[in-house]
């Protein structure tokens, strides 16, 4: 392995050397970083990354990609990591000639909250997750948040991707191109078929949403599931199932509604719909009353805690995503609340991100499967280890199973390799497009270099 530095030019960290450790430090998956790659590449520009892709292929080496570090199969133990986070991480704006709007062009291993921070700078935004912090990785499978019923996912506003296959193929793909299937795959089904260097994406106008946050209690559940089927698209009402108090306490339901309008109305239309979510409006405990945000700013989406947890116990996530229907969830609220009070610890939460709207009418090719769900459900249990006994694992799985009624789809950002239920959630994430995805990475990885992304 001391080959590769005298060999390519490019930044290597070795084991037991202080960068090393201290790359690992900054990942924010608790599961990666906790694991020892044989090396961390960090190349600072393509020509660097395809340098580093020949050369692996050259001496049949194995490796992971890291770009957010959100995923625990960014590293992996005894694989080089390819580091595109620490470096090759900028953004770019120039002027879309068809539209006269923005398009941004994104490096491997730059970071939602960077995309949309400097859309802000001219006035524009894209439609993203829940969180600033994910890569590439999650627009490309998806990219499900607060403007996704107005607006669809983030993998919609894709243009070009710069693609360089696991066997080293260069290819610049885009709608209409020479490789339609290879395109329409990388947008959703992106990491098995090799290393996404760069994407152009088409900013949206406008950069503010009218937004409010409260909690209130888990009593207003059902009118909520119910509620939700009939405000206008224009408007998402999301949100988390769980503690406010490292002592566990009794759950609350934290609500998050986002109205992708800032005209004179939308202030009032925000309040109409919170008030049409809970009733009389009587419990609520707002930490954002309604009002117009920068969208780049809004808060997160956690709930606000009471106290600081200084617990030295350090929890590995374990996480399912699920797209759900809600023509079954919302007559069984119950199996949500009843879960969260039996949740193994106070960090365990349940988060239903509102979609459905617009989203259900974009058609563009992509593999992406449950367009027609109404809600993607997060189910994050904090373990002490991924095993199927550790009582969080547990917890998971068992309210998985409780709903499986209501289950359309799966996003594929949270699918673990080599478990009983990957097969399962491989179908339920591409459906027909499966046998297709694997005549595809066979065509694209033929050494199976890249086998640890589960497809």
């Amino acid at each position: 392995m001391n080959k590769i530095e005298s060999l390519m030019e490019l930044e290597v960290y070795y084991p037991e050397t202080e960068e090393y450790s201290r790359y690992l430090s900054q990942i924010f998956s608790t599961e990666a970083k906790r694991k020892q790659p044989s090396a961390i590449v960090c190349p600072r520009n393509h020509q660097e990354v395809k340098l580093f892709i020949d050369y692996a292929n050259e001496r049949q080496l194995s490796y992971t990609v890291c770009g957010g570090g959100l995923s625990s199969l960014s590293i992996e133990n005894g694989l080089i990591c390819l580091a595109l986070s620490q470096y090759y991480n900028k953004v770019e704006l120039s002027t879309d000639q068809l539209s006269n709007g923005y398009l941004i062009r994104v490096e491997g291993g730059a970071k939602v909250g960077t995309i949309i921070e400097e859309l802000d700078k001219v006035g524009c935004h894209l439609p993203v997750g829940v969180s600033p912090l994910p890569g590439l990785g999650l627009i490309l499978r998806g990219g499900i948040g607060h403007l996704t019923r107005s607006e669809g996912l983030s993998l919609d506003y894709i243009r070009k991707i710069g693609f360089i296959s696991v066997d080293g193929e260069e290819l610049e793909l885009f709608d209409g191109c020479a490789y339609p299937e290879l395109w329409n795959a990388l947008r959703g089904a992106a990491p098995r078929f090799g290393v996404v260097s760069w994407v152009e994406l088409a900013a949206v106008p406008n950069n503010q949403v009218t937004v409010a946050t409260f909690s209130c209690n888990l009593s207003s559940l059902s009118r909520w599931l119910d509620s939700a089927d009939k405000l206008p698209a224009t408007i998402s009402a999301s949100l988390v199932l769980g503690y406010n108090s490292s002592k566990q306490s009794a759950p609350v339901l934290f609500g998050y509604v986002v109205n992708n309008d800032i005209s004179e109305n939308a202030l009032s239309d925000t309040l109409s719909s919170v008030n049409a979510l809970l009733g009389d409006g009587t419990g609520i405990n707002w930490y954002t009353p309604p009002q117009t945000k920068q969208y780049c700013q809004l808060p997160a989406f956690d709930i606000p805690q009471l106290e600081i947890d200084n617990s030295e116990i350090t929890y590995i996530p374990f996480v399912k995503s699920y797209l759900i229907n809600n023509r079954y969830l919302k007559y069984n609220a119950q199996i949500l609340i009843n879960a969260i009070k039996i949740a193994p610890n106070a960090l365990c939460r349940i988060d239903l991100q509102h979609i459905g709207g617009a989203n259900k009418t974009i058609q563009n090719g992509s593999v992406f499967k449950g367009r027609e769900a109404d809600w993607n459900l997060v189910i994050t249990g904090f373990a002490n280890s991924i095993d199927d006994s550790d009582r969080a694992v547990i917890w998971v799985m068992e309210l998985i199973q409780q709903l499986d009624q209501a289950i359309c789809g799966v996003y594929s950002v949270e699918i673990r390799p080599s478990r009983s239920e990957t097969d399962t959630e491989l179908n339920l994430a591409f459906g027909d497009n499966l046998p297709l995805l694997h005549k595809i990475s066979l065509c694209y990885d033929k050494q199976g270099k890249f086998n640890h992304y589960p497809l």
